[in-house]
């Protein structure tokens, strides 16, 4: 299930659970939670511009991006 209602540039609480690194419960996750292709080619476009939560990151030595089980809330934007 995708969910993709909110974004990063205009919801509040989005914006309050970034800046305080989700350490303030004002969102629940959805239950979806990210997972990373095995044909991922680190090509960087899920971990820079479409994560909102920043719970999706590159590592260049394994040539892959991990997703962050804590950080994601599951909103399918990857």
């Amino acid at each position: 299930m995708e969910i993709r209602g909110c974004c990063a540039c205009c919801c509040m609480a989005m914006r309050v659970w970034n800046m305080f690194g989700g350490t303030i419960p004002i969102l629940a996750p959805s239950g979806h939670v990210a997972r990373v292709s095995e044909t991922c080619d680190v090509c960087g476009d899920c971990a820079g511009r479409s994560c909102p939560f920043a719970a999706i990151s590159l590592d260049e030595q394994e040539k892959r991006a991990l997703a962050d089980a804590a950080k994601c809330m599951g909103c399918g934007v990857c």
